[in-house]
């Protein structure tokens, strides 16, 4: 009884050993699984991010492209239909806000090409620049005729048409113009071949559907690398464990818990009275050293014995 509980309690030892190290492993690999999950989302999330930003540039540039052309074509056609109204009834169309045949004209040219969604475009003006007789950029001619005379170019776009032309993209929108959301100001400047008048144009086009597209094709590939990355860690996580499990068992068996086996059942026959036992050890053995103190221990008690038996 005696060498079956000192065996028993080291073989529980020995499990506790193994369930310690294994949930210790355990705990190494999860937690170096979601650093490494948190590392991969973060330069994800950059990567998207960029990407994002690289498509929405591109997407830029091409309607900046389209922009020119568009103003290229607009501005012969708005000459033509100006140059019908004498200097003098074109200013006193700007001083009292009127309009006259050609703005007529190119004003329901611009609200047709609006309307048939040429490039998605929410509206499209035409800017006369600051000069000795206008000293603030004035909207002549727009898609939108509640713009014209009355809205005040802000100052960035007014750079942006001065500068040659370009492009301002803002996700949260243009407050000063009532925009909200993600909206593109795509400008260009024209000079009239006639007058060498500098006019500029403004084309505004909402973003938000194509921010859309973008957020829901990279959500669902986002979505799909999470779930396999998240497969992968957990089943990284379960092959080490199993294979940590067994190695561990197989190494303590060999290494600690047969040696230490064998050395308490030899304790316990000497307990019992049994000097005779053999007690081997295992030189390349981690109690190698033990076994040996045991060893010259019980043969130490041997002969003690015997010169004791034999002086009486």
């Amino acid at each position: 009884m005696r060498e079956k509980g000192l065996t028993e309690r080291f073989r529980k030892k020995r499990s506790g050993i193994l369930y310690m190290i294994t949930a210790l492993i355990v705990v190494v690999f999860i937690t170096f699984g979601l650093a490494t999950m948190f590392i991969f989302r973060d330069s994800q999330e950059q990567l998207i991010e960029k990407s994002t930003d690289k498509i929405l540039e591109t997407e830029m540039q091409n309607l900046a492209s389209a922009s020119s052309y568009i103003a290229d074509l607009l501005l012969p056609i708005f000459e033509e239909k100006i140059s019908g109204a004498t200097p003098q009834e074109l200013i006193d169309a700007l001083l009292n806000k009127k309009l006259t045949e050609g703005q007529e004209f190119i004003i329901d040219e611009m609200k047709r090409m609006v309307e048939s969604g040429l490039f998605e475009l929410e509206s499209v003006s035409i800017v006369m620049l600051p000069s000795a007789f206008n000293p603030e950029p004035i909207v002549i001619a727009a898609s939108d005729k509640s713009l014209i005379y009355e809205w005040k170019v802000p100052e960035e776009i007014l750079e942006v048409i001065e500068g040659g032309g370009g492009y301002i993209y803002k996700e949260e929108g243009f407050s000063d113009m009532g925009l909200s959301g993600p909206y593109a100001i795509i400008a260009n400047k024209g000079v009239s071949p006639t007058s060498k008048t500098e006019v500029g144009y403004v084309f505004v086009k909402p973003m938000g559907d194509k921010v859309n597209d973008i957020n829901a094709f990279y959500d669902k590939e986002r979505s799909r690398t999470d779930k396999l990355l998240w497969i992968t860690v957990i089943v990284a996580v379960l092959a080490v464990v199993v294979i940590s499990f067994f190695v561990l068992s197989y190494l303590i068996r060999k290494r600690i818990t047969e040696p230490i086996d064998e050395l308490a059942a030899a304790a316990e026959e000497v307990m019992e009275g049994n000097l005779d036992v053999d007690i081997v050890v295992h030189e390349s053995g981690e109690f190698a050293g033990l076994e040996r103190a045991f060893k010259e221990m019980v043969e130490s008690f041997r002969k003690y014995i015997a010169k004791s038996v034999g002086e009486e």
